[in-house]
């Protein structure tokens, strides 16, 4: 496959064609439309999430979990909302919502526990390091962490011949993969992501930043917020902070640690953290 093999396909026709299976469910729904209801109540929440008991047992394993480090404090969801706030339900809702939603188109080119173990990793590493530049929404670089990869499903699933020789191409030509996608597709899976996000209604910066991370310089708002998630996505990527620091310092944009102020050395020590939490968390979305 070479540069002039270009796909006559776009990002809308991918996404209409898979949207019957990828729909966010009602219950998410519902809890968007109680954020944007100011006569709404916390009870209101709980009442919602309350109507599908595997959402609730999900959420207060979250809730419960490393990732917030309640310990088996929180025995209900009205418990919980008092102590993580709607901003925070919103989130690991809609998390475990995109993530099942996933979970009736066809893949045969990843491993999906894998894919989603990596995505769950680089949506804490995304929040550790939000907190380390004191960002201050860290909590919604998580879920936009966890997502930036989710335009490579569609890609899988409607073009799995032309998407693994895509694989194959950057593997030997070690080039970012999201080059080798413009060139062939003529869109890269960053954009493709955004295409989706658009049809869930997703705020903008959700959409921008899984657009743009891949190289953040070129966000027009979010710059800062897509470094984050770039520099999360390459050691995601590597599944382990064993690999040689140097080898991953190079598949950064310089950019990114321009802009975060971050280095190496500061966020070398959140690694295990993040590892323990991305197991945690897990076992609870799969």
């Amino acid at each position: 496959m070479n540069n002039t093999d270009e796909l006559a396909v776009s990002p809308d026709e991918l996404v209409d064609g898979v949207m019957d299976l990828i729909s966010l469910p009602e219950v998410y729904l519902r809890i968007r439309a109680l954020m944007h209801d100011e006569k709404s109540r916390l009870s209101d929440f709980a009442d919602v999430v309350q109507t599908d008991p595997n959402l609730v047992a999900g959420v207060l394993r979250i809730v419960n979990s490393a990732y917030f480090g309640f310990s088996g404090q929180i025995g209900t969801i009205t418990r919980g909302l008092n102590f993580i706030g709607i901003g925070q339900l919103h989130n690991l809702v809609l998390s475990v919502s995109a993530v099942k939603s996933f979970s009736g188109i066809p893949n045969d080119i990843v491993d999906m526990p894998t894919f989603w173990l990596r995505s769950v990793h680089c949506g804490i590493l995304s929040r550790l390091f939000a907190e380390a530049c004191k960002l201050r929404q860290s909590e919604q670089l998580f879920v936009i962490g966890l997502l930036h990869e989710i335009g490579h499903l569609i890609l899988f699933s409607a073009l799995p011949n032309e998407s693994s020789d895509v694989l194959e191409t950057a593997l030997a030509q070690q080039r970012p993969l999201y080059q080798v996608e413009q060139e062939v597709f003529g869109f890269h899976y960053g954009q493709l992501g955004k295409r989706l996000m658009q049809e869930w209604s997703l705020p903008e910066d959700f959409q921008e930043i899984a657009e743009y991370h891949p190289h953040p310089s070129t966000s027009p708002e979010f710059q800062l917020e897509a470094s984050i998630v770039h520099i999360a996505d390459v050691f995601s990527q590597t599944g382990n902070s064993a690999a040689d620091p140097e080898q991953l310092i190079e598949l950064i944009d310089p950019f990114a640690w321009q802009t975060t102020g971050l280095s190496y050395e500061d966020i070398e020590p959140l690694f295990g953290e993040a590892m323990k939490q991305s197991a945690e968390l897990i076992k609870v979305i799969l």
